[in-house]
C-alpha cells in the first residue's frame, strides 16, 4: 500500500496497525496530488486478498479544538457529593 502512495506522488503522514482477533486493520493519512488520487484509489482497490477503502479529509492540524466546561458544579457541591459517595461506600463495606 506504500508502493501505491508514493508511486503516484504521495506521502504517508500518520499510520495506526491494530489487530482485533484474526483480523488486521491499517490505518493511513496520506497526502497526494489531488489528480492521482482516484488513480490512487483504483490502484488500492485491485490489491488482491485486502478490503481497500479511501476517505477524503482534511489537516487534522487545520482543526480549531476549542475546549469546553461540561460541569458547572460548585466546588463545595462536588467536595460534598464526593464526600457523601465515600460514606455510602464506607457503610456498605466498599473498599475503593
Amino acid at each position: 500500500m506504500c508502493e501505491v502512495v508514493t508511486h503516484v506522488g504521495g506521502n504517508i503522514g500518520e499510520s495506526r496497525a491494530v489487530r482485533l482477533g484474526d483480523h488486521f486493520t491499517l490505518m493511513m493519512l496520506a497526502d497526494v496530488p489531488e489528480k492521482e488520487s482516484l488513480k490512487m484509489q483504483e490502484s488500492l482497490a485491485h490489491i488482491s486478498g485486502i478490503y481497500t477503502s479511501t476517505f477524503e479529509t482534511s489537516d487534522p492540524r487545520s482543526v480549531q479544538i476549542i475546549p469546553k466546561v461540561v460541569c458547572k458544579l460548585d466546588l463545595k457541591v462536588l467536595i460534598l457529593k464526593i464526600v457523601r459517595v465515600c460514606i455510602f461506600l464506607s457503610h456498605h463495606m466498599i473498599l475503593l
